[in-house]
């Protein structure tokens, strides 16, 4: 250790205690520049089936949290795709959530017609919302919030899809709506509010999505009427906007709490941005949208969406150009301002396929001019998409890479952002990094665990700080990647064995090789090796291999195997940096009976077990073991009583 480094960080530790943060929330304006850039968990918890004609999910469903989660051709949202975003450079995640399907409504009327040959529809009048959340669709929406929270990032909650053009959706932009919809608006309100009251500065709410008139207008209310503008129509709905934005900042500030000084985002009318300059009215949202009075002052921004074409790159740029000036006249005068959604224009025409090059200079030169402004951009669903969020991995990586530079600059490299050290993504690892892990470990600050845990023992204290130092001053630092141990599992009885899949204490090998996941879901080369005289097995992601999938460690294991009577599944594995792993059962027809996560510390035997009882083992096809691009050395894999 060199002499002066106890000196720097005592002297560091005094600057960290003497500025802790205070009890007061940030303001709304130092959220929108602390958010960075960000990403919306779109077509997730907030799909719903969206006509009253057609009310699928419910009707041929169980209607549990993930058959909605997953009725959009997303798969159930894990903590490793919100990690994936946040070690990519993304600090903010929106959770886009409906919650008109889990409230009090049975749907029971909506049964098959054999006469018409489809669902009888739902009626909204006769079988109402209520005013009731279902608790188990809130425990969910609250898990995911959790996933964003514990990664260090600011997380979005809103209305959706119960706003929009959806027949299904109840919230409108129109007074009559406001006046018969504002008590059941200010129940759910309620009720998400209190669930999340103790939550802190990195939970904003959004009040509502995108609150169409009657007439289903975009860009500015009224244009969907004759004539494509209607003064009575559009002050109607701007009145309409602005009495749900007020109702929403009412009742959040009601329920106390952390909520007293919460971060609200509101959107504008139809979140509309005012981009474009083929009618008059295009900026009127911007300039209707008034700021709601509040009990605090400066913990209201506002929120629009941008979605526009890149078939002609000079014409966009020239669109962004006015968009933003018009945005930071109308209505950044009013509170800082943020891009809850933005991609391109959703037209028929896909423009990432079609106009790569175009749209690529879009993204990188939409996000560098909104960061000029002080507005904060959030990508719509897009960059990690189906099932590569299982991987997970980036389904666009060029954009992400270009979204990322537009942020951050031209050098950074989103593969490489977590620099050792750069624990505030930066990309620069310096005293600014050392001050705010002192922060964290005095409980003071609020980092990325993960990145703070500077030489990966998987503890966070003063050793990290003095690890930090030492790359910063230029000393090595050296991080065991492979086991050096032998795993010493715990081991049972014979007779409580089942199955064994691979052990070197209970039998049953994997011959070397190579060995490909049913569908083509990964490459890896499973071999035997030893670990101070234990045999285990290595899985190494093949990740050389040029194939339409990329892929993930692990192996898979066939042949009749039958493991009925389990009730527990035992693994012990070792990774250097990875953080969870799945075991998937499948049957001998191919049929998945169970995927289990398993949470992994990194750098160490983990000795881990689930249960199983409840599922079918009699006839198993596939047991597998998989844990991201990474290496697994794994033994003791084995179903017991």
């Amino acid at each position: 250790m060199k002499p002066y480094r106890i000196t720097i960080l005592a002297l560091l530790a005094f600057v960290c205690t003497s500025f802790a943060q205070a009890d007061d929330f940030e303001t709304a304006t130092s959220a929108v520049a602390n958010m960075k850039v960000g990403w919306n968990l779109g077509n997730t918890l907030d799909a719903n089936s969206g006509s009253l004609d057609n009310m699928w999910i419910e009707a041929w469903t169980q209607r549990r949290p993930s058959d909605y989660e997953t009725a959009w051709g997303q798969p159930v949202t894990t903590r490793e795709v919100i990690r994936m975003m946040k070690r990519a450079g993304f600090n903010a995640i929106r959770v886009p959530v409906t919650w008109w399907p889990h409230m009090e409504a049975t749907f029971n009327s909506v049964t098959w017609n054999s006469q018409t040959e489809s669902l009888n529809p739902w009626d909204p009048e006769t079988d109402p919302i209520g005013t009731q959340i279902d608790e188990e669709w809130m425990a969910r929406v609250q898990e995911v919030v959790d996933y964003v929270i514990d990664e260090g990032m600011y997380c979005i909650l809103n209305v959706h899809h119960d706003t929009g053009t959806y027949s299904t959706a109840w919230i409108r932009a129109s007074m009559e709506n406001y006046n018969k919809n504002k008590n059941t608006f200010a129940a759910v309100w309620t009720q998400i509010a209190n669930r999340f009251k103790d939550y802190d500065e990195k939970l904003i709410f959004e009040g509502y999505n995108e609150v169409l008139d009657t007439y289903n207008s975009w860009c500015f209310a009224s244009m969907a009427t004759s004539g494509q503008y209607n003064a009575n129509v559009a002050n109607d709905a701007y009145n309409a906007i602005n009495s749900y934005a007020q109702l929403f900042v009412n009742t959040v500030r009601a329920t106390g709490g952390n909520n007293a000084q919460r971060n609200l985002a509101l959107c504008t009318y139809c979140a509309a941005s005012g981009a474009g300059n083929w009618n008059t009215h295009l900026q009127d949202p911007l300039k209707k949208m008034n700021k709601p009075s509040d009990t605090v002052e400066g913990h209201i921004m506002f929120e629009v969406h941008s979605y526009l074409a890149t078939d002609n790159i000079n014409n966009c740029k020239a669109t962004v150009d006015q968009m933003l000036r018009d945005i930071n006249q109308y209505l950044a005068t009013k509170g800082p301002v943020i891009f809850g959604e933005w991609g391109t224009s959703e037209d028929g025409t896909n423009y990432y396929q079609d106009f790569r090059n175009n749209t690529l200079e879009y993204a990188n030169y939409f996000v560098k001019k909104a960061k000029e402004y002080g507005f904060c951009t959030l990508y719509w669903m897009g960059l990690t998409d189906g099932e590569d969020r299982t991987v997970p991995q980036f389904t666009q990586p060029d954009l992400v890479d270009k979204i990322t530079k537009g942020y951050y600059g031209n050098n950074y490299n989103y593969n490489n952002a977590n620099l050792k050290g750069d624990v505030n993504l930066d990309g620069y690892v310096n005293i600014t990094d050392v001050t705010m892990l002192i922060s964290y470990v005095l409980g003071d600050g609020n980092l990325d665990p993960i990145l703070a845990d500077i030489n990966e023992d998987n503890y966070v204290n003063v050793t990290d700080v003095t690890t930090l130092i030492d790359i910063i001053l230029g000393d090595p630092v050296v991080i065991t990647d492979e086991p050096t141990t032998a795993p010493n599992a715990p081991t049972l009885p014979a007779s409580s064995i089942v199955l064994s899949v691979f052990s070197d204490t209970y039998g049953f090998p994997i011959p070397n090789g190579e060995y490909k996941y049913p569908g083509g879901w990964y490459y890896c080369t499973v071999t035997m090796t030893e670990v101070a005289g234990t045999t285990v097995a290595k899985a190494e992601y093949a990740e050389e291999r040029d194939d339409t999938w990329t892929g993930q460690a692990g192996f898979w294991q066939t042949a009749g195997l039958s493991a009925a009577g389990a009730k527990k599944v035992y693994l012990t594995a070792f990774t250097p940096d990875a953080n969870q792993l799945t075991i998937e059962i499948l049957n001998n027809q191919e049929q998945k009976v169970a995927d289990i996560v398993m949470p992994l510390e990194k750098n160490k035997w983990n000795y881990l077990s689930a249960s199983v009882e409840g599922l079918d083992l009699s006839n198993l096809g596939n047991v597998s073991v998989r844990a991201g691009h990474s290496t697994i050395w794994f033994t003791d894999f084995f179903f017991a009583k």
